[in-house]
């Protein structure tokens, strides 16, 4: 499988369906929290995140590596 070279995956998630085992891959990311200036709308309390200086949501974090490792992606 083809997968984002930033988000290659580094375990997987094992289930058991009623028509057998399923493996899902999975990504683990480590974060940094962001540490800035205060925002007033979180939108609900969501985590802020500090991507390379940027504040940005985790979804956006994702849609930012999926653009670096040469992916098209949209956020919606």
């Amino acid at each position: 499988m083809n997968y984002p070279s930033l988000l290659r995956p580094t375990s997987q998630e094992n289930f058991t369906l009623s028509s057998g085992p399923l493996a899902v891959p999975k990504v683990e990311l480590a974060l940094r929290r962001w540490a800035g200036a205060p925002v007033a709308s979180t939108f609900g309390g969501k985590a802020l995140i500090d991507f390379a200086g940027w504040l940005l949501f985790a979804e956006l974090c994702v849609y930012e590596l999926l653009r670096l490792s040469g992916w098209e992606a949209q956020w919606v």
